[in-house]
């Protein structure tokens, strides 16, 4: 977990011209080089690794100004936190998914051996 601070700036005209500045400090998961891996891919099986190349701070008015962080990985692609996981967790869920496999290979094989 790290701590990136985010400083956001605008002008606030009441009467007059009025700057204002905001920094608000923002804890992320995952840093930029950290090399990654795809959680829907690792679900069904498959292992993909990427590396964080950028950081993107997003804020959405329809969610009252909350934070949200893009991941841009080094072929541009975009993602967020449910996208990605670490290392140890891309590999029990492919092994999960593996033994999940063979569970239906052996029911396919004597069906009436449910259990």
């Amino acid at each position: 977990m790290s701590t990136v601070i985010y400083q956001g700036e605008g002008v606030i005209r009441i009467g007059s011209c009025t700057k204002y500045y905001e920094k608000q400090k923002l804890s992320i998961k995952y840093t930029t080089g950290d090399t990654l891996f795809l959680k829907y891919k690792a679900i069904k099986g498959k292992i993909e690794k990427i590396t964080i190349k950028e950081i993107r701070v997003v804020s959405n008015r329809s969610i009252y100004g909350a934070f949200a962080f893009v991941y841009v990985d080094t072929m541009n692609s975009l993602y967020t936190d449910k996208d990605l996981c670490t290392e140890i967790e891309a590999l029990n869920l492919a092994e999960t998914y593996y033994n999940y496999q063979i569970y239906l290979a052996e029911l396919a094989k004597n069906p009436c051996n449910i259990g």
